[in-house]
């Protein structure tokens, strides 16, 4: 199934990127159809413009399901996945992904220079840190529209490809980008949510190798939410299905001890149980009697 979800992500992905770039090069009139609603759902304008509609619309779906926004529909995240797997197509012997912290400090000074930028009227400093934006001038690279477009692309084209060469994979999303940065506060809440059976999980480490959002560590059975894009990356290569996207948070249970321990008849563990109490509490309710005729020492 979730080898499924993972093929429905970047058949997704990939059909928003495309219609973006087609819309931001006006390729057949798709412009003038539908760039002016491409742009309006996207998280950045819809904030600017107080659209009220689409606002909801990402809060409501970050609360149920988790940074799908990320994995679905930004344009620029889907560039950044593209880099990624040709970086490594192109590698010899090329890097898996390993657990990396969060760099919360980042996050927050991302955010904060987002709402004065906004709140001060620096227009061209909002539209730099949008991401959406971002991959419009991208694409104009090849259209050469505007002067501003081209030299802002080919600073963002050459980020890109320095963190997919450096196998970073989601770190721009979850550093600099305010998008990534509100997302994942209101990830912290959200009901479906990746999540590992610690009951299951072997510690094989092959979630944690294929995580573009480094937020997977293995040895302790963790998944960092506030950075996860649910990709079903991790999901679809799990070997125990130890990794599931779930409402709520695993625990371990005691089945698991009873599967190393060897098991033991109900009745006689109840009775093992019993004598050994009664053993015990005779021995400290009947203190060592002294041997009379022995004196004093």
């Amino acid at each position: 199934m979730y080898r499924t979800l993972r093929i429905i992500r970047i058949i997704f992905a990939a059909t928003v990127a495309a219609a973006v770039a087609a819309a931001t090069l006006n390729v057949c009139g798709a412009g003038d159809a539908i760039g002016e609603w491409l742009r309006n759902m996207q998280i950045i304008p819809a904030l600017i413009s107080a659209s009220v509609g689409w606002t909801v619309v990402w809060l409501a779906v970050t609360l149920l399901f988790g940074r799908l926004y990320c994995s679905f529909i930004c344009p620029l995240g889907t560039l950044m996945d593209c880099a990624s797997v040709v970086s490594a197509r192109l590698s010899r012997h090329p890097r898996p992904y390993r657990f990396a912290g969060a760099v919360t400090w980042v996050r927050f000074l991302s955010v904060v220079a987002f709402v004065e930028a906004g709140s001060l009227g620096f227009t061209l400093m909002v539209s730099v840190m949008d991401p959406a934006a971002n991959f419009r001038r991208v694409v104009m690279l090849f259209g050469a529209l505007s002067a501003t477009g081209l030299v802002t692309g080919l600073i963002v084209l050459a980020v890109i490809a320095i963190v997919a060469a450096m196998r970073g994979g989601r770190v721009i999303c979850n550093t600099v980008c305010p998008v990534g940065a509100i997302l994942g506060s209101i990830s912290r809440l959200s009901l479906m949510r990746i999540d590992i059976n610690p009951d299951l999980c072997t510690h094989c480490g092959k979630c944690e190798q294929v995580c573009k959002s480094r937020c997977i560590r293995s040895t302790t059975s963790q998944v960092d939410t506030t950075r996860c894009v649910v990709c079903f990356n991790c999901t679809a290569v799990c070997p125990n299905n130890a990794i599931t996207w779930r409402a709520g948070q695993h625990r371990l249970q005691w089945p698991l001890l009873q599967r190393i321990l060897p098991a033991k008849p109900r009745a006689t563990a109840s009775l093992s149980s019993t004598e050994s109490t009664t053993k015990t509490n005779e021995t400290i309710s009947r203190p060592t009697q002294e041997n009379p005729h022995r004196g004093n020492a």
